[in-house]
């Protein structure tokens, strides 16, 4: 396949959040979906987190 129109990482951004490439980001690195692909686990744990109500 040739490859002379299509740029080495066409669709590929650098997440602002997870500090990698990824495909689900655009061009400011924000995340295209509501929720991680890759690291699901992670922004459950984010968004469970509960304020210290205690300061």
């Amino acid at each position: 396949m040739s490859r002379a129109f299509v740029s080495e990482n066409d669709g590929w951004y650098r997440c602002v959040k997870h500090r990698e490439p990824c495909m689900m980001a655009d061009e400011k690195g924000h995340c295209l979906l509501d929720h991680c692909q890759q690291y699901p686990e992670k922004d459950k744990k984010e968004e469970n987190k509960v304020p210290d109500q205690n300061k």
